[in-house]
């Protein structure tokens, strides 16, 4: 994850347990005591309360990322009595969910702090129910402060480091998250093709564009430029971005050819390259989002008549990262023209 990607940590507390309110279905009705944020982008915690809910909706809203620890099943709840809200078209990352998702495992954030980092929360929910009822909101404000500090050690951690440790029947286990980092990237709306092409691709890449294939090595890339030596004629070659449709890595391109044909009726219309980023439709994402998690085949037309047919590996805001015969391919947002999901109907982009 980009180190000035804008990430707002976040935590609640309420003002009565699960328990006074007839159960955790009831979680809309515990009351808000305080909320805290921890806001990267001046490093900086923050305080909300009932009468300040807007402002930490507003604040919410500036984020390219919120991370917090079962904020989604809970945290968002408690703050829907108070506001119409639709937090969950934020770009949320849930480590708890993240848990539950991939391991079925529901472990609290206690447990996780004290095996990963050595030390865990300082108290707990009933002691803060109980702090606010005695008026003592300073207490509850270092302890919600102290859970988000947890929160983003233990995310930095997972994404640094590539792995979480915990409890299961009296024995730590490891938590796998080397892939936090990217799928944090991804719903930030990051930009990793630049990456990806300098690090992951063995030299040279061929690059596929409007009019022609080109086969770069020793790649630089700059915001709409990508460069290189070109393996047939030696010489230092620039490419516009928004003219290539796809990339990978050349030494790939017997396994990947087979799976690219060509659609002629496309082909023939001639379709200029689109020549900026306000031309790109990114209304998409939600299509793509639904085809990696459910791992579907997808089929990509590109602007050119080339057609693709693979597996979303993950997105960003300017490429798709596919899986065509188990290799990587890089296709460009801006060269797209249909996508199909093998379980929808085609959408033009």
């Amino acid at each position: 994850m980009n180190a000035n990607t804008h990430v707002i940590y976040f935590d609640v507390e309420t003002q009565h347990s699960a328990q006074e309110v007839g159960g955790w279905k009831y979680v809309e009705r515990l009351g808000l005591a305080l909320a805290v944020t921890y806001d990267t982008r001046d490093n900086n915690y923050r305080i909300y309360d009932e009468t300040s809910v807007a402002n930490l909706v507003e604040a919410l809203h500036t984020a390219d990322l919120v991370v917090g620890f079962n904020h989604l099943n809970f945290d968002y709840r408690v703050l829907s009595a108070y506001t119409e809200t639709d937090f969950q078209s934020l770009p949320n990352f849930d480590m708890h969910a993240q848990l539950w998702e991939q391991e079925r495992l529901r472990v609290g954030l206690n447990k996780l702090g004290q095996y990963t980092l050595g030390s865990g929360k300082t108290a707990d929910g009933l002691d803060s129910i109980r702090w606010w009822r005695l008026g003592h909101t300073d207490k509850v404000a270092e302890y919600c402060k102290q859970d988000v500090a947890l929160t983003k050690d233990l995310f930095l951690h997972a994404c640094n480091k590539g792995y979480l440790l915990y409890e299961y029947r009296n024995r730590a286990r490891r938590f796998d998250t080397e892939h936090w980092s990217e799928k944090a990237s991804v719903l930030a709306g990051e930009s990793m093709s630049d990456a990806v092409l300098q690090k992951t691709f063995d030299q040279p890449v061929r690059f596929v564009t409007y009019s022609g294939i080109r086969d770069l090595s020793a790649i630089k890339t700059v915001e709409h430029q990508v460069s290189g030596n070109e393996k047939k004629t030696g010489g230092w070659v620039t490419l516009d971005k928004f003219h290539i449709l796809f990339a990978f890595a050349a030494e790939n391109m017997e396994a990947v050819k087979p799976k690219i044909k060509k659609r002629q009726t496309v082909y023939s219309q001639n379709l200029p390259p689109i020549s900026s980023h306000e031309e790109i439709k990114h209304k998409s994402d939600k299509v793509f989002a639904e085809a990696f998690q459910r791992r579907s085949r997808v089929t990509v037309v590109t602007r050119a008549g080339y057609v693709l047919r693979g597996y979303i590996q993950s997105f960003d805001r300017d490429v798709l990262y596919m899986r065509i015969s188990r290799n990587l391919v890089i296709v460009y947002r801006h060269g797209i023209l249909e996508f199909q999901n093998q379980d929808q109907q085609t959408i033009n982009l």
